[in-house]
């Protein structure tokens, strides 16, 4: 556990537990304005929810994750530190062959927008549509939806670029049957999978004292981290 108070942290969890998807990683992430952080491009967001995760717990970070082929329970670590990143170009411009196309890097709006789409090609146009600033070949306007399939695709890259923690993915080997394969890195999903667990052993610990001694959360979560596992032991003899 880093500096950061127990009852700070234990507060955040409480905002964040409602929430799901992309407004729990704003949580995750210290958001005050919502309106303003959902503007954050997405690598800069996630770098702030692994900032966060780092105050608390260091940054080696255990991941798991099943074999798509077997089955098998991987485990791995990382270092949050030897991520790509963090810097972002939240605007740039592709040039390829006639076709030029100012874009910018999805953010959480962007996202929440697409989220809310009917169906997976609605989205996609969605993302294109959000993230094309201005497209034009050999000097005519063309509109983002008439783009080639290449030009979207080195689109991609470029945002990729751009944005280098917005799109994180971890390569896993398995050692029962060798299969190799990429996942997708979830930074606020996986940073609020140990905030769980990290509070809830809190909240038992809370509940073991105070049934104890009668004191209050408060008293409990003000002890020392060494003071209050000598009381527990003391409980539990």
């Amino acid at each position: 556990m880093g500096r950061v108070p127990i009852a700070e942290v234990l507060d955040l969890w409480d905002r964040a537990a409602p929430e799901r998807g992309w407004r729990r990683a704003l949580v995750l992430a210290g958001a005050e304005d919502w309106a303003e952080a959902a503007s954050w491009p997405l690598g800069e967001r996630d770098t702030r929810v692994l900032d966060f995760r780092k105050q608390l717990f260091g940054s080696r970070m255990a991941l798991r994750q099943e074999c798509p082929d077997c089955a098998a329970e991987l485990e791995t670590e990382i270092d949050l530190d030897a991520l790509p990143g963090p810097g972002v170009i939240p605007r740039g411009t592709l040039t390829r062959g006639d076709f030029r196309v100012r874009f910018r890097v999805p953010d959480t709006a962007l996202l929440a927008r697409a989220e809310r789409a009917r169906t997976v090609e609605e989205a996609r146009r969605l993302l294109l549509e959000g993230c094309v600033e201005e497209a034009d070949r050999g000097g005519e306007w063309v509109d983002a939806g008439a783009l080639p399939e290449d030009v979207v695709k080195a689109l991609g890259d470029a945002i990729d670029e751009a944005d280098p923690r917005a799109n994180l993915e971890l390569s896993f080997r398995c050692a029962s049957c060798g299969e190799t394969f990429d996942v997708a890195f979830d930074a606020a999903g996986c940073v609020w999978a140990e905030l769980d667990v990290w509070a809830r052993r809190r909240l038992e610990e809370v509940h073991a004292l105070a049934a104890a001694y009668g004191w209050s959360e408060r008293e409990i979560l003000s002890l020392s981290e060494w003071r209050r596992q000598a009381y527990l032991e003391l409980v539990r003899q």
